[in-house]
């Protein structure tokens, strides 16, 4: 799975890390991957007013995306986005360093 670059799991899991939160709400907003995922408002707004950073947004489940008040399918989607990205990230670290 790639970006809407053509940027691979790797170079999206480091670059995702980095982002603040301001940039992580623009990369979701923007990334190719994610465009069936609906984003209420509220999703947003809970980033921003939580503060959540790339980082930690590789940490949320679906419990915590459904807080910010997805629907159920919207967020497995978004988890299974996130356990991709982290267990490809996790894969690069055992295997191959």
């Amino acid at each position: 799975m790639t970006s809407s670059s053509s940027v691979s799991f790797p170079v999206l899991v480091e670059v995702v890390q980095k982002y603040n939160t301001e940039g992580l709400i623009k990369f979701l907003r923007n990334e190719e991957t994610l465009k069936e995922i609906h984003f209420n408002k509220t999703f947003f707004k809970r980033l921003y007013d939580e503060e959540i950073m790339g980082h930690l947004f590789l940490k949320l489940t679906r419990q915590e995306f459904r807080e910010f008040r997805m629907k159920i399918r919207p967020a497995l989607e978004l988890e299974e986005f996130v356990e991709n990205l982290s267990m490809y990230n996790n894969y690069e670290q055992v295997f191959l360093h």
